[in-house]
């Protein structure tokens, strides 16, 4: 198993939101993407989704030598404005992406927590400027970067029990405390 990094976090997402979405949305990126030379914004091909990692922070040890990052995430769900019912459909498609993300792991198992704390609003895209219109999507999440210190292999114990020298072993099995599951 790869150690999880913060490239590979930010591409299970959008691999996951692209394959979700398929072919009802045409752009998934991270953050939004401009022209190099002349430092102007690209054009957009919507329907999209244009993702940003807004802020992390040290998040809680769990213990096992990774290191947990609770990060704010932000959705673009943006629409062009030619779109019949915009403001409708901008939310609406919000709304969609907000019922696909809030409980997903984007397929990183335990080395991400389930997303919390959504949010959701009228976005930063100026329709007028632009010829956009969107809404963001906002959440909290944690990633657990690096390998575990603990071995994935061998035999995981379903059933786990504390005891207290010197009342251990064979005969003491009632003083022990059951501590998992």
């Amino acid at each position: 198993m790869t150690a999880l990094t913060v490239p590979s976090f930010h591409a299970a997402i959008k691999a996951t939101i692209a394959a979700h979405f398929g072919a009802n949305v045409n752009t998934v990126e991270w953050y939004e993407q401009g022209d190099e030379a002349s430092g102007q914004p690209k054009p957009i091909k919507t329907p999209a989704i244009i993702l940003e990692l807004e802020s992390f922070s040290p998040g809680d040890d769990v213990g096992d030598g990774r290191t947990p990052l609770d990060c704010q995430i932000t959705a673009n769900c943006i629409l062009g404005r030619s779109t019949p019912d915009l403001q409708i459909q901008t939310s609406n498609f919000a709304a969609q992406f907000l019922s696909n993300a809030r409980n997903n792991k984007w397929g990183l198992a335990r080395d991400a927590s389930f997303p919390s704390s959504f949010t959701a609003g009228p976005g930063k895209f100026d329709p007028e400027k632009n010829g956009y219109e969107s809404w963001f999507v906002s959440w909290d999440q944690t990633f657990y970067l690096g390998d575990s210190i603990w071995a994935p292999s061998g035999i995981v114990p379903s059933t786990v029990y504390l005891g207290q020298s010197p009342l251990i072993g064979t005969g003491n099995e009632d003083q022990y405390i059951q501590v998992a599951p």
